[in-house]
């Protein structure tokens, strides 16, 4: 299988490490990697033995530069991946092996994992996005074992995502109007929706990913995502209306501050419910680590209300910002 990696450079020292672990890669097949990139950064790629093809582009529009990436290349596989992440070295031969046998899958993603040697913030958040039931809801993030056919699209993010050509030149590749956060999840919401593309998740198809530190630079980049969800409400409600995880999560803290004026009492019982959830759900990180029982029991309450207030955030910009919000529809 021929296969083209595509990869958007803005960080040069992560981009090094990104590039020489697609050059250990096993897999036989062949494989380049199309780098975009600023003109100002274009001449300063760092050399390997790996087949490169570099793209200035000046627009630092994400979308943009990802369809200038894909569409430079006659690959029948396109995979994206961030340059603040490695590969495990099997990564690409598990990923293209399993498309191989299995034409009938035309979107595959697998575990963004922490990346080895991580500070203790960035290992904050990682627990933060990989505990099930009250992290990210996101398969990949929570790094589950098991193979299997997804549902969602909002369970493979962009940044371990192998794609067929063929189904990226039926939706017209990425939506530029969106910029940067969702374009992932709507592009995969349109290609099942209009072309019944079936996604998959494999277990083996690992990266290991940078995280932002915990509290301030992970709180400040979840609060800006969940602030552009809320604003693509209007744009795409029935992505999240048709999402049950979104909707209970709304759902309970909105009924959650209802009763914090209505029902003081009932209130701190719930409290004291929410935070045992929280304590049995992350057991196993601080039963091995005890420093961590403090931390994490104000860190995932924060990290909640992060995700409730950015997305009304959202939500009220995209009132007043409406016509905008619809304008972004394909």
């Amino acid at each position: 299988m021929e296969i083209s990696v595509v990869l958007l450079v803005t960080r040069l020292t992560e981009a090094d490490h990104c590039l020489k672990s697609l050059e250990a890669q096993t897999f036989e097949g062949e494989r380049e990697a199309v780098i975009v990139t600023s003109p100002e950064l274009s001449a300063r790629i760092p050399e390997t033995g790996l087949k490169i093809r570099i793209i200035p582009e000046a627009d630092i529009n994400p979308a943009v530069r990802r369809n200038i990436g894909w569409r430079s290349s006659s690959a029948p596989v396109i995979a994206f991946i961030d340059d603040d992440l490695i590969c495990d070295k099997e990564w690409l031969k598990n990923a293209c092996s399993y498309l191989d046998v299995h034409p009938e899958i035309s979107v595959l993603g697998g575990p963004d994992k922490l990346m080895p040697g991580a500070s203790f913030g960035e290992e904050v958040s990682d627990y933060l996005l990989r505990t099930p039931f009250i992290g990210s809801g996101v398969i990949a993030h929570e790094g589950s074992k098991k193979d299997r056919e997804i549902f969602s699209p909002s369970h493979l993010p962009l940044c371990n995502l192998f794609i067929r050509r063929e189904l990226l030149e039926k939706i017209d590749g990425f939506n530029e109007k969106i910029h940067y956060v969702g374009e992932d999840t709507e592009m995969l919401f349109h290609a099942k929706k209009r072309y019944g593309a079936r996604f998959y998740y494999k277990a083996d198809a690992v990266v290991y990913h940078k995280r932002r530190e915990f509290p301030v630079p992970f709180i400040k980049q979840r609060f800006f995502y969940r602030k552009k969800n809320g604003f693509l409400f209007f744009a795409y409600p029935e992505i999240y209306l048709l999402n049950p995880k979104f909707l209970i999560f709304f759902s309970l803290f909105t009924s959650g501050f209802a009763v914090l004026f209505l029902n003081s009492p009932l209130f701190l019982k719930l409290m004291v419910l929410y935070f045992f959830f929280v304590w049995i759900l992350t057991f196993r990180y601080y039963s091995k680590k005890w420093k961590l029982l403090p931390v994490l029991t104000f860190a995932f309450p924060l990290h909640h209300l992060t995700y409730y207030f950015g997305l009304w955030a959202g939500i009220l910009y995209g009132l007043f910002h409406m016509k905008e919000a619809r304008s972004m529809r394909r």
